[in-house]
């Protein structure tokens, strides 16, 4: 590194630096002038009863106490102490509008004999009237529902959001079920469907800008989604829902499905076992909405720049006596044209979660149907060997031929069961399905020189994907020799064909700055064959031994992998290559809370991938390879106080194995890479009406064992050293109601090849956002704007995936939100 900086040019190297500061400085400067209204008025940081006095919208229903409360915990960002058994049989009259939480608390509580016993920053003890709140004492935060719930299981049983309702207090962890954050050995984040709401997510990238261990390595521009999560590549076929791998939509997944997106920091085989992608620095778990106690009806109207309209409608409803039966479904539609020119993209998703929540049963349905229309979008983008790297070119330009599109359906679902046998004792299973049909005709782009000047084909790439997943297990808690015990046993199996056609067109240059565009070329027919067969099992097992009131607890577990690939010429059917292999991989994580506030961990985890697959343009095109391991070992401390949660972990991965093509074009694979790395992630409302959201990592990449040791040394292609994502929100005190955001990203310098000849600029983003909710005839209304990359930036934003990809453009969205 030392090296590398003195040799570079110290003005670019400040200017970087510079550039950086200023807009990160504008950013902050901006937020706390829109809320210095605010600031002089609460004082908040220093006087907690001020922070209580800020006013917020509440739209309670009359409901029973406990639904009541739930709603009041999620509207507030308040924790509420109190015995859930007190709270049977009371009703509440509920409370709509705007005011301070105490007192929207109060109305909440009127005439139900609970009262108000103690409130501190952000917190209230309730009591029964006329007893004492000595008397009560402090209890954990307050989880109520009116149908029936188990902590072994996940239905029905989603994490509580936390301060500031951005972030959740624990998440699913596959076989482990879930778990509360500070009890979690692992690093993992849970977003709420509010931050896709408030920041007008319209894909899983848009809500990953919000951590700084992920990065999106496609363009913004494209028709895929593709991330990296600590420095290596994480694909949609690895995402997961509700633990299974195979099922979600494969190139762009419309969040507005998810209750939960959650964040798994490393390799995770224990968890939810081998990915089809392979998996090695962390996964994505979407967590489905299903129907809350409280009925549901949003209707949502959208716009993003230049002419993109759209809806969005959300209802939810809960049947029966104890609202065992719910019913919840999502929709969205959008269609017109992006910021970038002639780009034009429909995405269209229909979603429908339904459940029982019985005594014992509890049972789970969710289906969805999603299709995508993309024209013109950014395909990948090849720089040629030898060369610098050009500089961006504007992202509202477009390169692309307007013969070029992309269209992808996805049929997907899942039936999930549990059942408890005895109090102590949880019996699951689930099985699901999709089908993935996809037509894409593109132009491939290869940069040959720094004035931009390109070659490259025209290409037709019809796709299909059928998968089946399922899984059954056993999860039970016992105690004994002062031990208490929390076990899972599950069997996994996912299986899928995949299959394409690859046509190929000769079309002239272009250049990126100024295309010169040519008419579509003929594809001769270009009929779609198998390419692959692969089944994917696993026999697992796991442990939490938790002991000194389980402030201590350890997890042992592992995970017995099959791996079976069958390998096929797509364009004549003859069987290439194939393999079945297996491996067992361990794993252990480590909790010590020394106090409630503090959480120490650690964790070795293993993860096992199937091999890479040469690609159609090699010469060894469909050549399949043996599956590989990767380990993390991982240490670190959790913080929480109530309304403000950090962590600091450190992380060292190992990778066995890269994939590139050589100079004969021959795909191999070689060598080891390494990541070490910092992690600081914060969120949360630490001050009443403030919240932030964000961090930075910190990534030492290294390669060795490479071909002759020509690239040992070196640094992992497209693995930035720093990455930080900081996000801030304000409530407006002089304005109830009106809330101003912001957030700058950024990304160090990378390199798009191994030898580290090709550097990429680092880049850093600003987006600004507002959003003012008010009433009006007994109707919440909620109008949010905003704008992402407000100085509009040209950058290349990454080179994880192994070419270069456009980072996004000067985007204005807009959004009303009627609640019915």
């Amino acid at each position: 590194m030392t090296v590398f900086l003195a040799a570079r040019p110290q003005g670019r190297r400040f200017a970087h630096l510079r550039r950086l500061t200023l807009v990160t400085g504008t950013a902050l400067a901006t937020l706390l002038a829109l809320s210095a209204p605010a600031a002089a008025e609460t004082t908040a940081a220093t006087d907690p009863q001020a922070a209580q006095a800020e006013a917020r919208n509440f739209e309670i229903a009359p409901q029973p106490l406990a639904g009541a409360i739930a709603a009041f915990r999620q509207q507030s960002g308040w924790v509420i102490d109190i015995d859930p058994t007190l709270l049977a049989g009371r009703a509440s009259p509920g409370v709509t509008g705007a005011m301070a939480p105490d007192t929207a608390l109060a109305k909440l509580l009127a005439g139900t004999g609970i009262d108000i016993g103690e409130v501190n920053a952000g917190r209230a003890t309730l009591v029964v009237s006329g007893v004492p709140t000595e008397d009560v004492g402090m209890l954990d935060p307050l989880t109520v529902t009116d149908t029936a719930t188990n902590e072994l299981g996940v239905i029905g049983n989603v994490p509580e959001a936390y301060a500031g309702g951005q972030v959740a207090t624990g998440g699913q962890l596959g076989m482990l079920g879930n778990r509360d954050i500070m009890d979690t050995p692992f690093s993992v984040t849970a977003y709420t469907d509010e931050v896709v709401k408030n920041q007008q997510a319209r894909s899983l990238s848009d809500v990953v800008d919000n951590d700084p261990s992920v990065r999106v390595i496609s363009s913004r521009a494209g028709y895929t989604d593709q991330y990296m999560i600590r420095g290596f590549p994480v694909y949609n076929d690895d995402i997961a829902l509700n633990g299974m791998y195979g099922l979600l939509p494969r190139q762009i997944i419309s969040p507005e499905l998810a209750e939960r997106i959650e964040i798994f920091k490393g390799p995770s085989a224990l968890l939810n076992g081998v990915s089809p992608g392979g998996t090695i620095g962390g996964g994505l778990n979407l967590s489905p909405k299903h129907a809350d106690d409280d009925p549901l009806t949003e209707l949502t109207a959208t716009y993003a720049s230049n002419t993109q309209f759209g809806t969005q409608v959300d209802v939810g409803r809960r049947f029966g006596d104890d609202k065992e039966f719910g019913v919840r479904f999502n929709g969205a539609f959008r269609d017109g044209e992006l910021s970038s020119d002639d780009q034009d993209q429909l995405m269209g998703l229909a979603f429908l979660g339904a459940d029982y929540r019985g005594e014992d049963l509890r049972l789970s349905l969710d289906v969805g149907y999603q299709r995508q229309e993309f024209d013109r979008a950014y395909s990948f983008i090849n720089l040629a060997s030898g060369i610098d790297v050009p500089d961006a070119p504007d992202a509202d330009k477009n390169h692309q031929e307007k013969w070029t599109y992309n269209e992808t359906e996805d049929l997907f679902g899942v039936v999930r069961g549990e059942y408890d046998i005895i109090d102590d004792l949880t019996v699951f299973a689930a099985f699901g399905g999709s089908t993935t049909d996809q037509v894409s005709i593109g132009r491939g782009v290869t940069i040959n020189n720094e004035d931009g000047d390109f070659t490259g084909s025209a290409t037709n790439f019809p796709f299909y994907r059928d998968t089946i997943s399922a899984q059954v297990g056993l999860r039970g808690q016992a105690e004994f020799l002062g031990m208490k015990h929390v076990a899972t046993v599950q069997a996994t199996t996912l299986r899928f064909e995949e299959g394409f056609g690859f046509g190929f067109a000769s079309v002239n240059g272009s250049n990126i700055y100024d295309p010169i565009h040519v008419g579509e070329p003929d594809f001769s027919d270009n009929p779609i064959g198998k390419s692959n067969e692969t089944e994917l099992n696993s026999i697992a097992i796991a442990d939490t031994i938790s002991v000194w009131d389980e402030r201590v607890q350890l997890t042992l577990g592992g995970r017995l992998q099959q791996v079976v690939v069958d390998a096929y010429s797509f364009s004549t059917g003859a069987h290439t290559s194939s393999y079945d292999e297996d491996a067992l991989t361990p794993s252990i994580g480590l909790v010590i809370r020394p106090i409630d506030e503090v959480s120490l961990f650690a964790n070795y985890m293993e993860g096992l991938a199937p091999g890479e697959t040469a690609g159609a343009t090699t010469s060894n095109a469909g050549q399949a390879f043996s599956p590989y391991r990767t380990d993390q070992i991982e240490f670190g401390v959790k913080v929480d106080l109530d309304t403000f949660m950090a962590s600091l972990a450190f992380f060292e991965i190992n990778r066995p194995t890269n994939g590139f093509v050589d100079a004969s074009n021959t795909f191999v694979v070689d060598g080891e890479q390494r990541h070490r790395g910092i992690e600081l992630m914060m969120s949360g409302e630490p001050v009443e009406g403030y919240r932030v959201l964000g961090g930075i990592t910190l990534i030492d990449s290294d390669l060795s064992g490479t071909l002759n040791g020509n690239n040992d040394g070196n640094r992992g292609v497209g693995v930035p050293k720093v990455q930080m994502n900081i996000g801030g929100e304000v409530d407006v005190a002089q304005i109830p109601g009106l809330t101003i955001s912001t957030r700058v990203i950024y990304t160090g310098e990378q390199y798009y090849d191994a030898a580290n000849t090709q550097e990429l600029p680092d880049w850093v983003r600003w987006d600004l956002g507002a959003r003012y909710a008010f009433e009006t005839h007994g109707t919440p209304i909620t109008i949010r704007a905003n704008v992402e990359n407000v100085l509009g930036e040209e950058y290349w934003s990454s080179a994880g995936g192994g070419y270069l990809a456009l980072g996004a453009p000067r985007t204005f969205l807009v959004s009303t939100s009627f609640n019915f």
